[in-house]
């Protein structure tokens, strides 16, 4: 590394291509493509590429005048960013207001409000808003979190170049390097603790955008390197998914990619840049701004307007964010880019713009605080809607006893006898397991009750039954407290040897089949030997839609019972065949144990709905209404009696 400066900072078509593949894995993870959950790391090699292009062209002007125009720098900034920010969030907003309810706008209209300002990153962070959970998932403005680490990372950069220019010119690349390393290690000290805030703030993510400032001065004239940081990029793609530790040391794989593939040259690495000059990539790097703002609105309110709809509804939303960022980069970013306002005048502008943008998502959280008074568009038109959820949705009972399930950094066991039996002869039954195998205490509730049973409960969210470990997408890191939490519970069987223990946890942790197999079995061994009986029920059927949102759409009353005819799936879509079988290969040749299925009991004749009977079946996206649980009590009685817990 020395001083060099590369004369190719004013275009490079490269450069181009490489945010056109930027933004294509963010679109596709986003979408939920299978196999590219890990294209998240777009972002971050967006970032390499801000640093890159911003310090290059800072130090450029510096070179050649002895200072830097500050007023020039962020006028350009407001020109580059703001217009298109604007017109995507008041289109976005004008769409909340007329597809959603109001309790689903009030989240939207708060993040807004922040996006204007360009603050939503602190505020997702303050807020534990987890990027990769359900409710971020469902929030138009969570991608608006990237702009506000870029925004930020602008009013703080130039003057700290400034600063190192000025004083330590000779040095100052290693000025760059220490506050990239001193911010990496930020990031993973923070990370360890609180993985929302290394993930949205600025100071944990500044090392990326470092990276790209100190790859701006490299000159390396190995050509193979590009390559090589094509497949760093590959790699990291396929080894991170929704539910790994990040931001971690995983994080320098893409920007690694990015630094490497930035130093592409068509003299040197001719098919490195023949790939990223393609003229695809460059069409999709030229739009990758306006494509960012859209896509990821599209992709929310497409899926609510059509839950039922599953990829089509995906597919619809990125042809559509597609058309809107060509029309978006042609007739807004590009005029305004090119016009030669005065600096003052654009500051002046951007700030009254910014403000009046900041006034309207206020405007928008006021009217809904109001209960619709105020009268915006579609304020009034979805309460109706929304009354068809309101009493209607219900948890177990037990969740309202203080310390029953602790947070997540918790690793207390905590059994909470449910039932108390009515001889000292009763059965004692455990259940024991995560939210998931929760959902049925009601209905095993009553069948004790029913039987003369004591039942006894004990819960860890997120803690699969199962001797493996695995990152809990919320802390960011390994999950130790469930492990310790599992080790508790089989103490507790050693020492309470109970009749019957019913075991259960969800589908959808990130095993492998040879783990889940492996583990289960390692599980159901530690424990088979305190126990009676063990029963293990199997995850149940999971709708390709979210069912709430779904009812909200298509459901009405019809002389007061609740229909919703559209939303149902067949039980072979919704069944979890996969996890169920691997649990029976696992429990196979255990003398006590049984895997039960209670698909007959959520699907009946096959036929998975969001609305049986009048009742709703799902109080969220994956867990049972304990209304209707408790409904079904004496099919589940049943399928007991068929284990053989009688």
């Amino acid at each position: 590394m020395g001083g060099h400066l590369r004369d190719a900072l004013a275009f490079r078509p490269e450069i181009e291509g490489l945010r056109g593949i930027a933004v294509l894995l963010v679109m596709l993870a986003h979408a939920g493509v299978p196999g590219l959950a890990g294209g998240f790391i777009g972002v971050d090699m967006f970032f390499v590429i801000s640093g890159y292009l911003i310090s290059g062209l800072l130090e450029k002007q510096f070179q050649a005048t002895g200072r830097l125009d500050l007023a020039a720098f962020y006028a350009r900034r407001i020109k580059r960013l703001l217009p298109a920010l604007l017109l995507a969030m008041v289109v976005t907003a004008l769409a909340c207001r007329s597809i959603l309810d109001q309790a689903q706008q009030a989240p939207q209209a708060q993040a807004g409000y922040w996006a204007s300002l360009w603050v939503s990153n602190i505020h997702f962070a303050l807020s534990r808003l987890d990027y990769f959970d359900d409710a971020a998932q469902r929030n138009v403005f969570i991608h608006t979190w990237s702009l506000g680490v870029e925004e930020q990372f602008y009013l703080a950069w130039p003057l700290f170049l400034l600063l190192v220019w000025r004083r330590w010119r000779a040095s100052g690349h290693w000025w760059i390097a220490g506050v990239g390393l001193a911010s990496f290690l930020c990031c993973m000290a923070v990370a360890s603790r609180d993985g929302n805030a290394a993930y949205y703030l600025m100071p944990t993510r500044l090392w990326q955008l470092a990276a790209g400032a100190w790859a701006s001065r490299l000159s390396l004239r190995d050509g193979r390197l590009p390559i090589l940081g094509l497949g760093i990029g590959v790699v990291a793609l396929f080894a991170l998914a929704e539910n790994a530790a990040y931001p971690s040391a995983w994080a320098i794989l893409p920007v690694a990619s990015a630094v490497l593939l930035l130093q592409a040259d068509p003299a040197r690495s001719p098919v490195a840049c023949a790939l990223l000059g393609s003229a695809p990539l460059r069409f999709l790097g030229r739009i990758s701004y306006s494509l960012y703002l859209w896509h990821w609105p599209m992709l929310v309110l497409c899926g609510h307007a059509a839950p039922t709809a599953g990829a089509w509804a995906s597919v619809t939303a990125l042809g559509g964010s597609l058309a809107l960022a060509t029309l978006s980069e042609r007739w807004v970013e590009r005029p305004i880019r090119a016009a030669g306002w005065p600096p003052r005048r654009v500051l002046v502008g951007g700030l009254f713009a910014t403000l009046a943008l900041a006034a309207m998502m206020w405007f928008w959280q006021a009217s809904l605080s109001a209960g619709g008074a105020l009268g915006w568009v579609g304020s009034q038109g979805r309460v109706a809607e929304a009354n068809l959820l309101a009493g209607r949705i219900s948890v177990p009972e037990v969740y309202r006893v203080a310390g029953f399930d602790d947070a997540f950094e918790s690793d207390r066991f905590a059994p909470y006898v449910v039932v108390k039996a009515e001889a000292a002869s009763g059965k004692r039954v455990l259940m024991a397991g995560d939210s998931i195998l929760m959902q049925w205490e009601p209905a095993i509730a009553m069948a004790a009750r029913d039987r003369g049973w004591e039942l006894v409960a004990a819960t860890k969210s997120a803690c699969p039954m199962i001797d493996a470990g695995y990152v809990n997408e919320r802390l960011r890191r390994r999950f130790g407290e469930c492990e310790s939490w599992r080790d508790a519970l089989v103490a507790f069987a050693r020492s309470n040897r109970p009749d019957t223990l019913i075991l259960g946890s969800a589908s959808t942790y990130p095993f492998d089949d040879a783990t889940w197999v492996r583990g289960t079995r390692s599980f159901l061994s530690k424990l088979q030997a305190h126990v009676g009986r063990l029963v293990v029920i199997a995850p149940p059927p999971l709708m390709p839609f979210h069912p709430l949102e779904c009812v909200v759409v298509h459901g009405e009353l019809v002389s007061g019972t609740l229909r919703a005819d559209a939303c149902s799936a067949p039980l072979a879509v919704a069944r979890q065949a996969r996890v169920a079988g691997l649990l029976a290969r696992a429990s196979s040749g255990l003398p006590n144990v049984t895997v039960v299925s209670l698909d007959e009991v959520v699907c009946p004749r096959g036929e998975c709905g969001a609305v049986v009977a009048g009742n709703l079946v799902y109080r969220d996206r994956n867990h049972l209404n304990a209304a209707f649980v408790r409904a079904e009590w004496p099919v589940l009685s049943r399928r007991l009696d068929l284990a053989g817990v009688r």
